[in-house]
This record gives C-alpha cells, sequence and structure tokens, in this order.
C-alpha cells in the first residue's frame, strides 16, 4: 500500500523540523534571490521568449515522461511486462509527486508503487527498477559534461578548469558513496547492485544507458533552449555545462523538488561565467516549469493509485 512506503516519513521524530527546512529553504531562497535581480529586466526577458520557445518547452515537457516511461519499461523486462504507457504513467505520477515530496528521488514513491499495481509483481522489483535508473541516470550526467566540454563552443571557462572540476566531482560523489555504503544504508546503490547481479546482461544495461543518456539530454535542454534564446550561443554552451552539475545537486532532499535550489545555483554559477543575474535564473525557472507541467496530468491519475491502494486494504 502507498501508505507503507511513506509510513518512514510519517513515523519520523524529526519530521517537523524536516518539513519546515524543506518547504524553508525554497522560500529563504527565492526571497534572497529577490535581493539579486531586478524583477523589472526579468519581465522584460519574459516578453523577448516567444511563443515557438514556450512551445517547444511544452512539448518536452510531455515528452520526458514517454521518454523516462521507455525507458523503465524497458528495464523492467527482465522481471516481467511493464507497458509504456503504464511506465509513462509512472514518470507523470513521480513528477506530480516531485511538487510536494522533497527532491526528484521524492517523485519515485508514487511511481515505484505504481509500477508495483501495473505489474502485479513485488513492491521491490519496483525498487531495483528505480534504483537502477537512478544510478544510471547520475553517471549520464557525468558524462554529459564530459561530451559537452570536448565540444568546439564558446566556454567562458578553460576546458582544464572544466576537466578538474569535473574530476574534482567524480571523486567527491565516489567519496560521498563509499562513506553512504559504509556508514549509512545506501538504498539505491544496493537496489542497483543488486538488480545488475540478478537479471543484467551487457545488451540490456547498455539499452538502458543508451535511454537514460537520451532521457537526459532531452529532459535538461529546457535551460539551454531558454538561455540560447535570451543570450545567444555563448550563454546557452555555458548553461549547457552548468545545468548536469546542478541536475545532480537539486535532487538533494532538501527542498521539495529543487526548487529553490535549481534557480540559486543557476544564478551563482552564472556569475562565474559572465551570465546575466536574470537570464541565469530564468533559465532555471524554466526547468523548474518544465517539471511541474510534466506532472500535472498526475491530478488525473492519482485517484488511480489511490483506489489501487484501497484494494489491497
Amino acid at each position: 500500500m502507498l501508505s507503507d512506503v511513506l509510513a518512514p516519513m510519517r513515523d519520523d521524530k524529526n519530521l517537523p523540523l524536516k518539513l519546515i527546512m524543506i518547504i524553508g529553504i525554497p522560500i529563504f531562497t527565492f526571497l534572497l534571490l529577490v535581493m539579486f535581480i531586478d524583477l523589472g529586466k526579468i519581465k522584460n526577458l519574459v516578453e523577448e521568449i516567444s511563443v515557438g520557445i514556450l512551445l517547444i518547452i511544452i512539448f518536452i515537457s510531455f515528452l520526458r515522461p514517454f521518454l523516462g516511461g521507455l525507458r523503465s519499461s524497458f528495464t523492467y523486462q527482465p522481471m516481467g511486462n511493464l507497458s509504456v504507457k503504464d511506465a509513462t504513467k509512472g514518470y507523470i505520477l513521480s513528477a506530480f509527486g516531485t511538487i510536494f515530496l522533497p527532491s526528484a528521488i521524492g517523485g519515485d514513491i508514487f511511481r515505484i508503487e505504481h509500477m508495483k499495481n501495473c505489474t502485479g509483481g513485488s513492491r521491490k522489483e519496483a525498487f531495483l527498477v528505480a534504483g537502477l535508473e537512478r544510478v544510471v541516470g547520475f553517471l549520464c550526467l557525468f558524462i554529459l559534461v564530459f561530451l559537452i566540454s570536448f565540444s568546439d563552443l564558446p566556454y567562458s571557462i578553460s576546458t582544464n578548469l572544466l576537466i578538474f572540476i569535473i574530476m574534482s566531482s567524480i571523486l567527491l560523489v565516489s567519496l560521498i558513496i563509499l562513506i553512504i555504503m559504509k556508514f549509512g544504508k545506501g538504498e539505491i546503490l544496493i537496489l542497483a547492485n543488486e538488480y545488475i547481479k540478478i537479471y543484467s546482461t551487457r545488451k540490456l544495461l547498455l539499452g538502458v544507458f543508451a535511454l537514460s543518456l537520451l532521457f537526459q539530454i532531452v529532459s535538461l535542454s529546457v535551460p539551454i533552449i531558454v538561455g540560447y534564446s535570451l543570450g545567444g550561443l555563448e550563454v546557452a554552451a555555458n548553461i549547457a555545462l552548468m545545468t548536469p552539475f546542478i541536475a545532480l545537486f537539486s535532487t538533494l532532499p532538501i527542498s521539495i523538488g529543487g526548487l529553490g535550489l535549481r534557480e540559486a545555483s543557476y544564478v551563482g554559477l552564472g556569475v562565474l561565467v559572465g551570465i546575466e543575474n536574470e537570464v541565469a535564473f530564468l533559465a532555471g525557472l524554466s526547468l523548474s516549469v518544465s517539471i511541474i507541467i510534466s506532472g500535472l496530468p498526475g491530478i488525473l491519475f492519482q485517484n488511480e493509485l489511490i483506489m489501487n491502494q484501497g484494494n489491497d486494504e
């Protein structure tokens, strides 16, 4: 039942304090951003965004769940049948849950429950799929930075400095992973490793990786498109470099859906590469809005999830 999944969160004695932090961080961050951005300039920049760009963002917002569903359906194959249609609904529910729960990982709670209901399988199998997808998705973010950094684009920082930042980030993340595995539970990593041991083949892992890379490219293209429309190729190139790092950071469960953290990260990193605060802010906000648009149809599908929960009871 969905209540079983959310029980640890509900029974957490520190939940009120965590909720204050999760809700407070976005509010505080947006208030802080107001001090550094010109609201009048924001209004003018928004008016510069063409209808065509807005339609592209909306299209990407609805394409993202489909690509995620395609990957999820493919990853579930060794354990059973999960149709692309049902898997796409799961990603919409995940985006819907992200609006209300901490980080992108929080939304996976709804997707996992939906996968279990659709396939008639166990919750553990759904967790295995979600765990592998999440880990491979993280790896794809680093690979994207490598691919972008070696392209011939007008960056504001040297490639050598970028490679140093990439390697330092990989070492830092590896250290954090080792600490989590040694002193914590590290559920996502454990689940991914368990899936690989039991179900994986080389062909399957290559397919999951290719679909994950495509999913990340499409999903993270929104701020780059907005950056290009407002500042040209140089701004778009630098936003492309920033976006995978920010996507990784915004999955931390310390704010609802990464709101606030994402926009502040774009503004902060934008200063380092010479992007105007207002342009960087709108780039980050466009990604947040796109994620919210992806999750809006979840309003229709949540009733189906609740009804299945009642049947389980």
